[in-house]
């Protein structure tokens, strides 16, 4: 699947917990969709449970699937996921790989690439994350 990204939102808070959802905006041909990565941990969320991912990825019509995601690669146009088959059948996607080209001024870019560190980040308690790629630099 090869979505183009043309627009990006993320939601905070601190209130109950841990809370953060990164939200891209998306074309494929003529559909929109929307494509959501929460997080929450700690306060009134909890904890995860040793092994249970403390993140999930939400469409735009709620269907939601907590974990799933292998990897994510960042390249120069965007970025790759590369998901379960647990997450494709949860999600009702076709393709395990998923392609985000973003369309989006610089400063957004760097937004998406910070908030997917946020979610996909171990701590507390190294909780078990997908493997991202190219996000060193």
């Amino acid at each position: 699947m090869d979505l183009l990204v043309s627009g990006v939102q993320e939601e905070a808070s601190a209130r109950r917990g841990d809370f953060y959802c990164l939200i891209l905006y998306c074309e494929s041909g003529n559909d929109a969709l929307a494509l959501a990565f929460q997080r929450a941990v700690g306060g009134a969320y909890g904890h995860p449970r040793a092994g249970t991912p403390a993140y999930c990825l939400v469409i735009a019509d709620h269907r939601s699937h907590y974990g799933g995601v292998r990897t994510i690669t960042w390249t120069d146009a965007g970025f790759d996921i590369d998901l379960t088959d647990e997450a494709c059948a949860g999600l009702k996607l076709a393709d395990h790989r998923v392609i985000l080209r973003l369309d989006l001024p610089v400063e957004c870019v760097a937004l998406v690439k910070e908030g997917l560190g946020r979610v996909f980040d171990p701590e507390p308690g190294n909780l078990p994350m997908p493997e991202l790629i190219g996000f060193e630099a």
